[in-house]
């Protein structure tokens, strides 16, 4: 089962999971998700049994950098037209995405 909690604002504050008889016995234990948001209404920290997440945006509100639990940022690189160009995770490249005049992505490399 799963019972979600809202804001005023129709934003998700929270999901409670609680397993059943069954998945109890297999060893599904309960848990909690709690999510924050900024003025703007964007999403800001995600907590979890795991750990936080936090996010950051630019004033143009495209997510900027993911920080993970471990402390690690997963940063997104964007063009000034706001299509994404680049993700990586601490400086380290995960993929590049190159656009044509029209900014359609025309190739993407990966790693």
């Amino acid at each position: 089962r799963q019972d979600y909690a809202y804001d005023d604002g129709d934003r998700l504050l929270s999901i409670e999971r609680k397993p059943t008889d069954t998945g109890r016995k297999l060893g599904v234990s309960a848990e909690k998700l709690e999510f924050a948001y900024d003025l703007l209404g964007r999403l800001v920290k995600e907590t979890t049994p795991q750990g936080a997440l936090a996010y950051e945006y630019d004033p143009l509100s495209n997510l900027t950098t993911l920080t993970l639990p471990t402390g690690q940022h997963l940063n997104h690189l964007y063009y000034g037209s706001g299509h994404l160009h680049q993700l990586n995770l601490d400086g380290q490249l995960i993929s590049d995405m190159e656009r044509d005049d029209l900014h359609r992505e025309i190739y993407r490399t990966q790693g």
